[in-house]
């Protein structure tokens, strides 16, 4: 069986105040279930990767064939937390270490 390839977004995040990183993903879960319904959050195979939250940039992992549903998705939300929110793409790539790097963001997957 053949692994599944994946892309990874960089989004920023433009907000009054940085949602935490559990709400940050909650919420974009749970617009692609609106959006796409449970088989859609399945086959989309999403994942936060990382936020740097004093940045307000954050990079998901998403299916390859998902990658414009998700992208529809992420631009369509407007709200986090019950606060108002954009989220722009920044850049996508095949792999995590080349969108760190272009984007010199440290490691920040603990935060």
């Amino acid at each position: 069986m053949r692994r599944q390839s994946r892309r990874y977004l960089a989004v920023r995040v433009v907000s009054d105040v940085a949602p935490a990183r559990e709400k940050l993903f909650q919420d974009i879960e749970d617009s692609l279930r609106r959006l796409f319904g449970e088989h859609g959050v399945l086959k989309a195979s999403l994942r936060l990767i990382a936020y740097d939250i004093e940045r307000m940039i954050a990079i998901v992992r998403c299916s390859d064939s998902w990658v414009e549903r998700l992208r529809a998705t992420l631009v369509l939300m407007t709200k986090s937390d019950g606060r108002q929110l954009a989220l722009f793409i920044v850049r996508s790539a095949g792999t995590v270490g080349a969108l760190t790097r272009s984007l010199s963001i440290r490691d920040c997957s603990k935060r």
